[in-house]
């Protein structure tokens, strides 16, 4: 799972203490990259003279997996955001941006992040500002209970032939570290109906 990196776009010349935007990719947290070419960020950078800021976060089951247990405690990639916020809240000054003006901001999943961070304890006050971009933690695929994220865990781990029982949730959890992370991948959306995403985000009472 070598992915957590962050891309950082600073204007030329070089700013003192001006205002850090960061991007939250979408993509129902299922896929998506900080690099797609869509997501160019130096045009905004350039011409709105800030310090643009992207970061790469876990998503499917790799991020979000939950068994309630401490080995698969869910939320990975909200924590991985979180380590972002506090990298750029501690760095972003020797680019020169401004920690005390750091504007989140996300689009579909990546806004559902950008809310789940103002909600939560851990992130609200690593930014001043939000930016939510055709996402919200009210949208119908946003989150799961406790007990659906378990669900759909255990499907998975049948899926790949791993033992789900619902009382022995660690012997799923070590069979499941075994497997290769594409044929998890290939097995993920057998574990829910249409319209869903398989692995989002749950309140695990640790991040929400």
């Amino acid at each position: 799972e070598d992915c957590l990196y962050i891309n950082v776009f600073v204007p030329r010349p070089r700013p003192k203490n001006v205002a850090v935007m960061l991007w939250i990719f979408g993509g129902g947290f299922y896929s998506g990259t900080a690099t797609l070419d869509v997501y160019d960020h130096r045009t905004l950078a350039s011409e709105d003279n800030v310090i643009v800021v992207s970061l790469q976060y876990r998503v499917a089951s790799l991020g979000f997996l939950f068994l309630g247990t401490p080995e698969a405690p869910g939320n990975a990639g909200l924590f991985d955001q979180n380590l972002a916020l506090r990298w750029v809240r501690d760095n972003i000054h020797r680019f020169g941006g401004d920690p005390s003006r750091v504007t989140l901001f996300g689009e579909s999943a990546g806004a559902v992040s950008v809310s789940l961070h103002l909600l939560s304890a851990l992130s609200r006050d690593l930014f001043q500002r939000a930016i939510l971009q055709s996402g919200s933690p009210t949208a119908p695929w946003a989150l799961v209970s406790r007990e659906e994220a378990t669900l759909r865990a255990l499907r998975l781990a049948e899926a790949v032939n791993c033992p789900h029982d619902a009382t022995k949730l660690s012997d799923a959890v070590e069979c499941l570290r075994t497997k290769d992370p594409n044929e998890l991948v290939d097995n993920e959306w057998g574990t829910l109906g249409i319209c869903e995403f398989p692995f989002v985000p749950v309140v695990d009472g640790a991040f929400l």
